[in-house]
């Protein structure tokens, strides 16, 4: 079964408890009113699922990171009273977790990385032990234990080394490194649960569960696909009359996600083999949707300055490979791609997993994802 009948299979008992309803519309703006949605990719879900009804408010807008977005009073008052709040989890908008678990309404919060089925992926860290935070340490990871059902791991994974790997550095609020860049192409995950480990012992400055799951599942689109699904339930448990709009719109999206996705397919298969640097390590979804080589990440904690021996590996890697992509984002400081495009002659050009330059609503996703594959096939 493809990924996209899979995908199709688990809408199917998601989207069916909406069948019978179909209550007169109430005043739509009202039935509007209390709706957050967190980052744009997941406003623009939200906001094509509403569509006709009215808009979601969007917390995290612009450039901002999500990973150091700073709220503000009037959002707080939002959160407060919000009927829904629609976002992808700790592991992006980590801002948000407090707030959402003190001042919101109980059942308020949609975590997003507990839709059911989607695909997770472990996050990746440091594979070659290489420094990526500026320490010269390197702390051993030989038994990466894993709770079979609870965990998005590899296939493959006891035949992998890990151990030597440098962690010491790799401690954040967001983007937990754990696993190597190998290819990871099945992570189905029917109990759809975070990744988790058996053991959760941080290790020195690595203060995360070892297999946790990656949390941009935005980037793939049959997990955007069964993301609208998650959006329907939880909208129309708070606003049954507009329950059938809901759905209809979330059908239409999926239309149009097809659509992106079959073109975007066929615009990247030029370059299924093409080496690209970024700077954070952020887009194996992406990659994995669309069969794209992992990108070599300086850090794997936007937070945490790479050290000189890291920017001196991936110049060397940059030469060897003959990489013709640097790839920076607009929410980070580019000052690091830039040094590394001088010593290589490459240019650096804009990759936005977020949508920051383009209008929030409904056409955001499939402009995003679009805008990354143009980005890619410029190689």
């Amino acid at each position: 079964m493809s990924q996209r009948q899979k995908s199709s299979t688990l809408l199917v008992p998601l989207f069916a408890a909406l069948a019978a309803t179909f209550l007169t519309p109430i005043d739509r703006a009202a039935a509007a009113d209390g709706i957050v949605a967190s980052i744009k990719p997941v406003h623009s879900l939200v906001a094509g699922v509403m569509k006709g009804v009215g808009e979601p408010e969007l917390l995290i807008g612009g450039a901002q990171s999500p990973h150091t977005w700073s709220m503000k009073p009037s959002q707080a008052q939002s959160l407060q009273n919000a009927k829904a709040i629609f976002w992808i989890g700790e592991g992006i908008e980590t801002p948000l977790a407090k707030p959402i678990a003190t001042i919101a309404k109980e059942g308020a919060g949609v975590e997003l990385m507990d839709t059911e089925g989607l695909t997770l992926h472990p996050l990746r860290g440091d594979h070659d032990g290489h420094d990526h935070g500026g320490s010269d340490d390197h702390a051993d990871h030989d038994d990466h234990g894993h709770d079979e059902h609870k965990e998005a791991k590899a296939d493959d994974h006891d035949d992998h080394d890990h151990s030597g790997h440098d962690h010491d550095d790799h401690g954040h609020d967001d983007h937990k490194d754990e696993h190597s860049s190998h290819d990871h192409d099945d992570h189905g995950h029917d109990d759809h649960k975070e990744a988790k480990a058996d053991d959760h012992d941080d290790h020195a400055g690595h203060g995360h569960a070892e297999g946790e799951a990656d949390a941009h599942i935005w980037l793939s689109p049959d997990n955007a696909k069964l993301m609208l699904a998650n959006i329907v339930l939880k909208l129309t448990a708070v606003d049954p009359d507009n329950g059938p709009t809901y759905k209809a719109n979330a059908d239409a999206m999926i239309e149009k996600i097809n659509a992106a996705e079959d073109a975007i397919s066929e615009k990247l298969k030029a370059v299924a083999d093409s080496e690209v640097i970024v700077f954070h390590d952020a887009y194996q979804y992406f990659e994995k949707s669309f069969g794209l080589k992992p990108a070599h990440a300086v850090v794997f904690n936007p937070e945490v300055t790479p050290g000189a021996a890291r920017i001196t590996e991936l110049k060397e890697e940059a030469e060897e490979l003959k990489i013709k992509c640097i790839f920076a984002e607009p929410q980070f400081d580019g000052k690091i791609l830039k040094l590394i495009s001088e010593q290589t002659g490459q240019d650096v050009t804009v990759i936005d997993p977020l949508g920051a330059d383009l209008e929030a609503g409904p056409e955001l996703y499939t402009k995003l994802i679009n805008n990354m594959a143009d980005a890619y096939s410029k190689c």
